[in-house]
């Protein structure tokens, strides 16, 4: 099976795999390779094999983190519908970005910023709630028996699909909406306290986070020594940092062109440099000049359900570490 799109193949070697190689083939190994169709039912390993053995869910999930990183052009290269409804999702929720805050970009304190964030998420789940004609308001128990389902039918439904029984009881025994049981966002710890965090959003580039981008803006309208200094540091930075993309720095050629280019001139010591050499300077610094599909893309349900297992299996796992290395208490009176 594929693990990226759930799809079966009927796959075998090809002449240039040892038998060495092979011998480490076996039931429930996982392998990173290529398939090229030898008949409509069949396919063969084209390429090298990376045996990565076999792995729990965790090391899994990190093995389609790997795999996202590495070959992001072939995510779901055997299944373009959930491409191109990955990358819808990243168009609605730049949509409703734009709808509820009314601009693709912001730049807030990041504690308000968070609690922007989790406004904006209640919004977008009572509107996705809304389309798919749940109320809400109501818990999961009211919608069950206004389905005219047990809670014994959904309690065991859900262990089918490897969901935690204890969850969904607590789910089927609580009166808080479906809203309210959701988890809320929360930015991590240097984007909450940041004194002001820039918010960019596109339907292709996703959206990224930037503590310092008011700040930048600030220097590069500023002529005086310091302020060059300033936003020549924090322009060598950007050019190594991955979260901030191509789309950025656009919207900083658009915005700020002359202070960018002569900032740029001093930073990579090209004095001839003009802002149409932007992309090919973006390229040498690692940055693809085409987005690739963003985090905050959706992901095919088997992925969801395996990430969110992975991360169960991690945190009962370190639960259990902690228990075990905690000292023992000692019972009685100072006792030695």
């Amino acid at each position: 099976m594929n693990w990226l799109t759930e799809k079966y193949y009927w796959a075998k070697p090809d002449r240039l795999h040892s038998s060495e190689e092979l011998s480490r083939l076996s039931l429930g190994e996982i392998v990173v390779t290529r398939l090229w169709p030898e008949t409509p039912d069949q396919w063969i390993f084209s390429g090298p094999l990376m045996l990565l053995g076999k792995l729990g869910k965790p090391k899994l999930a990190v093995a389609i983190g790997n795999f996202k990183n590495w070959f992001p052009n072939q995510l779901y290269g055997d299944a373009p519908e959930l491409l191109e409804e990955a990358w819808t999702s990243v168009e609605r929720y730049r949509q409703y970005f734009v709808e509820f805050f009314g601009t693709n970009r912001i730049t807030l304190p990041g504690q308000e910023l968070n609690k922007q964030l989790k406004a904006y998420q209640d919004e977008m789940t009572q509107r996705r709630l809304g389309e798919a004609g749940i109320d809400a308001s109501k818990s999961l128990k009211e919608l069950v028996n206004e389905a005219g389902l047990s809670e014994e039918d959904v309690a065991e439904s859900a262990e089918l699909l490897g969901e935690e029984s204890g969850a969904v009881n607590h789910l089927l025994n609580s009166n808080q909406s479906i809203k309210m049981v959701m988890p809320p966002i929360n930015l991590p710890d240097d984007l909450r306290w940041a004194e002001a965090v820039t918010v960019f959003v596109h339907p292709r580039w996703g959206q990224a986070f930037l503590q310092d981008y008011a700040r930048l803006t600030q220097l590069l309208e500023s002529t005086d020594e310091a302020a060059t200094a300033g936003a020549d540091q924090i322009l060598q930075k950007y050019l190594k940092e991955d979260a901030v993309n191509t789309y950025v720095w656009h919207c900083m050629a658009e915005d700020y062109p002359q202070p960018l280019t002569e900032a740029l001139q001093r930073c990579l010591d090209r004095p001839s440099f003009t802002l149409d050499e932007l992309d090919e300077v973006l390229v040498g610094a690692g940055k693809s000049v085409e987005p690739t599909l963003p985090e905050i893309a959706s992901v095919p349900m088997h992925l969801q359900t395996l990430f969110e297992e992975a991360l169960q299996d991690v945190t009962r796992s370190s639960s259990k570490k902690k228990a075990k290395g905690k000292p023992k208490q000692k019972s009685g009176f100072g006792g030695r």
